[in-house]
């Protein structure tokens, strides 16, 4: 069952969710047990209400500690370089990894700050949680079985746990809802995670209660937004843009200070020169940057009233209502159970199809989209969020 979990030296509150730890491969929806589902409350979980933005970061651990990364969760591994990885387990200790996630976290959030404000500053940050979690819903009520149970819908809020809001001592199916932006601001990725935890389902563990019989983490991607090639017009542009930014900073004084001996100001215009600095190297380059390529889309993303973005995710939640359907009547891809030794990347043939994914993940996609879901439960939260908040139960029905 999935938990939202806070990590310590947390700079920007992420939120990280982790998978049960199996002794062996999890299996999926069986859609022979429909009696034992007739009898087994489901409870909708809403994870976030406003979309949030993905950050490309996941804590490491240089204790080698197993459970922050669980493969169940990526066709990826974690946003973190081979040499990264290397210097995280050479340093090693605790210091070293206060160190090393700082830093790493704080790139993270610098790389998608600029396109997350200008999401937040034309209002498309939109509260559509409450619909996906209706669609999910809906998706079981659709079968036989689903018309039978009890059907509870939920909002996990900020610092809660899962146990807090659904039994964990009773029989359950948990369907774990989410929606995010991509950590490139390509692509909107919706998600639910489906886990029965029943002692008369086939194979259930002896700890059914904390493990479930079965598992399945279904993927939406959205469409992907392209931008065009970086011309010279738009390099004019950046150059002017920052330019005005820089100035409007009114830097003369402090650096007048700083030649006449001042330390104080020496140690606050050297930071600012040199960001100015890096900022005109970025915009004068022949290519978009990451961080570039995130702002463009950005604005793709809300222009118009948001008009892309609204489509997106309506888009998604439908298709997701499909998928779930394919999943309860046991017409998915044969699951998964291994990464594939030399897997092929798909070309774009303009459709969208379902494939199968270690270890139980369906993601539906326009084939040939390369959209990286190693971050889909890492968040930057809204400043005004309060981090005791409680949005607690949405609402039941039946």
């Amino acid at each position: 069952m999935m938990q939202c979990k806070r990590r310590p030296m947390a700079a920007v509150i992420l939120c990280a969710l982790s998978m049960p730890v199996f002794a062996a491969d999890p299996v999926g929806h069986d859609p022979a047990q429909s009696a034992v589902l007739a009898a087994t409350p489901v409870h909708v979980v809403l994870l976030n209400t406003t979309l949030k933005s993905q950050v490309p970061y996941q804590y490491y651990s240089v204790s080698g500690d197993p459970t922050l990364y669980n493969p169940m969760f990526y066709n990826v591994p974690p946003g973190m370089s081979a040499g990264q990885a290397a210097a995280a387990g050479v340093a090693g200790g605790l210091i070293a990894g206060v160190l090393i996630n700082a830093s790493m976290q704080a790139a993270a959030k610098n790389q998608i700050e600029p396109a997350d404000a200008i999401l937040r500053g034309g209002g498309c940050n939109l509260d559509q949680g409450a619909a996906l979690s209706t669609t999910v819903a809906d998706a079981v009520r659709d079968t036989a079985w689903g018309k039978a149970t009890t059907i509870t819908a939920h909002t996990l809020a900020p610092k809660q746990s899962m146990d807090k809001i659904v039994d964990k001592e009773q029989p359950r199916y948990v369907l774990s809802t989410s929606y995010s932006m991509s950590s490139d601001f390509s692509a909107i990725v919706t998600s639910v995670s489906a886990s029965a935890y029943a002692e008369q389902l086939p194979g259930s563990p002896k700890n059914w209660r904390k493990n479930p019989a079965w598992t399945d983490d279904l993927v939406v991607v959205s469409d992907r937004v392209e931008i065009a090639p970086k011309t010279q017009a738009d390099i004019d542009a950046a150059i002017a843009e920052e330019n005005a930014r820089y100035e409007a900073l009114n830097v003369n004084e402090l650096i007048v200070k700083a030649n006449g001996g001042d330390r104080v100001a020496r140690g606050k215009v050297a930071p600012l020169v040199q960001e100015h600095k890096r900022k005109l190297r970025a915009a004068a380059a022949p290519a978009w940057t990451p961080i570039d390529e995130a702002v463009q889309r950005s604005r793709i993303w809300t222009a118009e009233g948001c008009a892309r973005l609204h489509t997106a995710i309506a888009s998604n939640a439908t298709e997701m209502r499909g998928l779930l359907g394919n999943l309860f009547r046991g017409e998915l891809p044969a699951r998964v159970t291994e990464m594939p030794k030399n897997p092929q990347v798909a070309p774009a043939t303009g459709e969208r199809r379902v494939q199968a994914e270690p270890i139980g993940v369906y993601r539906l996609t326009r084939a040939g989209d390369n959209v990286n879901l190693a971050f889909r439960y890492s968040w930057l939260p809204e400043s005004e969020e309060k981090e005791d908040g409680g949005a607690g139960e949405a609402g039941a029905s039946r």
